[in-house]
């Protein structure tokens, strides 16, 4: 093998070597997710049971569904009723239940 054969596989080497550390180096990078647009439109009410207008509702749950996730800390925070009831969170849906 002449010597510019072996300068050539040498420096060949060292440059695939240095393309597999760049490639590994950026595999294992911890970074957040990009995303997508900021969620700028509230959740809207999209069912109520009982229907809304009801007049003397013996049961001991209402359910609200909402068109997207409710943040539990939000639902705390956004919502007051009287005399006090458990607010369970479950995806989209509200369920209000009588303590």
């Amino acid at each position: 093998m002449n010597y510019n054969q072996y300068n050539f596989n040498f420096y060949f080497q060292i440059f695939i070597t240095f393309l597999l550390l760049l490639f590994f180096q950026n595999c294992a990078v911890i970074k957040a997710p990009s995303g997508g647009p900021k969620d700028t439109t509230p959740p809207y009410l999209i069912e109520i049971n009982p229907p809304s207008g009801s007049l003397n509702y013996k049961g001991e749950k209402i359910i609200l569904k909402f068109s997207e996730y409710m943040n539990p800390k939000s639902i705390e925070k956004g919502i007051r009723i009287f005399p006090n009831i458990t607010v369970k969170i479950k995806h989209t849906l509200l369920i209000l239940v009588e303590i």
